[in-house]
C-alpha cells in the first residue's frame, strides 16, 4: 500500500465519514451509465482517503467533434484545441471551483450520483496534503520527466493517472513546505 493510500482527512473540505463503500442512506445509484459508475467510484475512493474533490465539465460529441459541457470548443486562434476542454470547475455545482472542494461522501453523492458524468477535480497543496506533478507530452512534459529520472533516479512508486491527452498527474504526499505552481 502507497503512502497515498492510507492518507488521513486533512483540514480541506468537510471529513470524510468512516471508511466505508457503503451507500449513504435513502439514495440509489440506478440508471447510471458506466463512465457516471467509475466516476462516481473514484470520486468516492479520493474522500473516502481524504481527499477533496469537486465536479469539472466533461467532454460531450459535438459537430463531430468533442467539446466541453460549457458549450465551448476551446479551441485556438489557429482552430487547435487549447487544453482546456472539461477541465475546469462546473460552476452549477461548485460554484466557487476548488474552494467547493470536499470530502463528504453523502456531497459526493450528489455530484456523482445518477446524471452528468462530471469530470473529478482534486484539490491539491497543502490544504488536501498532496501535490500533483502533470506530464503533459504535448509540451513535452515526458521528455522533461525522462530527463529528470535520468539524472536523479526514478520517482518513488505512487498513484499515476492517465490524463485525457495522453499525460500523467503524477501524485506525491505534501512535503510540508511551499511549492510553487508552474501552471
Amino acid at each position: 500500500m502507497s503512502a497515498l493510500e492510507t492518507l488521513a482527512d486533512g483540514p480541506c473540505g468537510k471529513r470524510a465519514p468512516a471508511a466505508s463503500d457503503a451507500q449513504p442512506a435513502g439514495t440509489r445509484r440506478t440508471h447510471q451509465s458506466s463512465m457516471n459508475s467509475e466516476l462516481f467510484d473514484a470520486a468516492r475512493w479520493y474522500a473516502r482517503r481524504g481527499l477533496a474533490v469537486f465536479p469539472l465539465h466533461y467532454p460531450v460529441e459535438r459537430d463531430g467533434g468533442l467539446w466541453c459541457s460549457c458549450g465551448s470548443p476551446h479551441l485556438k486562434e489557429d482552430g487547435t484545441p487549447d487544453g482546456n476542454r472539461a477541465k475546469h470547475p462546473y460552476a452549477m455545482r461548485a460554484k466557487r471551483g476548488l474552494l467547493d472542494a470536499t470530502t463528504d461522501l453523502r456531497q459526493v453523492e450528489r455530484w456523482w450520483g445518477p446524471g452528468t458524468p462530471y469530470n473529478i477535480g482534486l484539490r491539491t497543496g497543502a490544504c488536501s496534503g498532496i501535490i500533483v506533478i502533470d506530464v503533459d507530452p504535448r509540451h513535452g512534459g515526458d521528455v522533461t520527466l525522462t530527463e529528470l529520472e535520468e539524472r536523479n533516479g526514478s520517482l518513488p512508486e505512487t498513484r499515476r493517472h492517465i490524463t485525457g491527452s495522453g499525460g500523467q498527474h503524477i501524485l506525491f504526499l505534501h512535503p510540508g513546505r511551499t511549492i510553487k505552481n508552474n501552471v
